[in-house]
Order: structure tokens, then sequence, then C-alpha cells
């Protein structure tokens, strides 16, 4: 139990600027077992921006709120997903062959393609969340950020890393049938969520949306690359934010 609470605490210290309470060795075996517990940091990060929307939509108009809590949600993370996915807009933009595309995503200025995929990504989830009623909001921030969290495990299981070297590679130590009944248990209980959240119509509906985003986003990293980096894996997550917005807003 020590342990496992020691790899939980290593991937809320590395995917979130949350305080963690206890002080953790960091090793290559915890860092890469951690991917297991990502779609949990990403419950508790929900959790966090439904109480703050609690808080700001009854003194802010809901457009204004959801800009903050938008903004909230990436400063505490230190933006670390929206840049993953920022670099992936740009190596899948700029065209080339996996060499040229790898070399793109690890530069750290941002081109065109990553500028433009950020003002519509994030354009889309301000829309998005002034669209939806207000009571429904906390909710959907819990789904939303905790399911698109199971999307980088998904990946990790079903593919490979693109690159020897990165974050990519550093998750790939642990075996794939270990991760499973985790991936087993986070459906589960996100499918049980979504169905209190509005029944069976909005969960067919975020699980084709989320399926369609996710699958398409693969398909167009691993043609060009082979598989996944860790760039891929932050782009794959800020996809799957905007599925289970764009999934609520189909059948309301």
């Amino acid at each position: 139990m020590r342990e496992e609470l020691a790899i939980f605490a290593t991937a809320l210290r590395f995917f979130t600027r949350l305080p963690v309470p206890w002080g953790v060795e960091h090793t290559a075996a915890r860092f890469a077992a951690a991917v297991r517990y990502y779609p949990v940091v990403g419950l508790i990060l929900g959790g966090v921006l439904a109480a703050a929307w609690l808080a700001l939509s009854p003194i802010f108009p809901q457009p204004v709120a959801a800009v903050l809590i938008v903004a909230l949600g990436a400063l505490l993370t230190g933006g670390l997903h929206e840049d993953g996915f920022a670099d992936l807009c740009d190596g899948l933009g700029a065209g080339g062959d996996k060499a040229r595309t790898l070399e793109i995503m690890r530069d750290s200025r941002t081109g065109a393609f990553g500028v433009l995929g950020l003002v519509l990504l994030i354009g889309l989830k301000v829309a998005a969340l002034a669209s939806i009623e207000p009571d429904d909001v906390p909710m959907v921030l819990v789904v939303m950020h905790g399911l698109s969290r199971l999307a980088p495990l998904l990946a990790v299981v079903g593919s490979r890393p693109a690159s020897d070297r990165g974050l990519g590679k550093s998750i790939e130590g642990e075996a794939r049938s270990g991760r499973i009944p985790f991936i087993i248990a986070y459906a589960a209980v996100f499918a049980g969520l979504v169905w209190a959240m509005g029944g069976a119509t909005e969960l067919l509906s975020v699980a084709v949306v989320f399926g369609l985003l996710h699958g398409i986003t693969r398909r167009l990293y691993e043609r060009r690359l082979g598989g996944y980096t860790g760039d891929c894996l932050g782009g794959l997550q800020q996809m799957g934010e905007v599925a289970v917005l764009l999934g609520v807003l189909a059948c309301r």
C-alpha cells in the first residue's frame, strides 16, 4: 500500500502543481507505473475545478466563469498537456518524415500550427462550458478531466513509443497486462458517472465522440511516427476533454 501511494504521489506531483503532502523519492519504476493513476489525478483536478466553478458562477457571467475555469485548469497542470497538444499540432502540421516531425515537436518554440491549434482548442472549451447548463458544469468538469486522462493510458497499452527517449519511452517500463484491469475499472466508473449525469443517451454520445476523436488523433500521429511520444499523449488528453464537452452538448 505504501508503494502504491508513492506511485500515485509521483503521478500527482509530475502532472499537477498541487502540493503532495508527503515526500516521495522519484524513481524510473514509479514514474512508469504512475500512468495507471492518470485518471485519478484527473478526477482530483476535476473536483478542484468543480469547487471553483461553484464559487465563481454566482459572481460572474457564465462565459467569464468559463474562461477563469479553463485558465485555472491550465495553471494547475502548468500547461503541460496544452504544450503537448501545441507541439503535436506543429509536428503534424509542418509535414515531413518521422525524423523531421520529432525534431519539430522537440523544439521549445511554438509555430503557427501550434498557436492556431491552442487558440481553437481553448476557444472551443470556453464556448462549450459557457453553453452547458450552469448546474451541470461541476459534474461535467469532473468527468472531462478524469475521462480525458484515460486516453493516454489507452494509447500506452495499445501502442508503443515512437522514440527511444523522452516521456513516451520512460513510461513504457511496466507490463501492459498489469494496466488492463485499471482501464476496465476506470471505464466502468466513468460510464456510471456519465449515466448518472445524463442517462443512456448522454453516455452513448460521449462514448461515440470520445472514440472518434481518440481514434482520429492516434491515427494521425501513428501514421507519421509509428507510435506515441509524450506530446502525443498530451494531445490525446486534450482531445479527450473536447470529446466529453462535445458529447454532452450533442444530446442537449
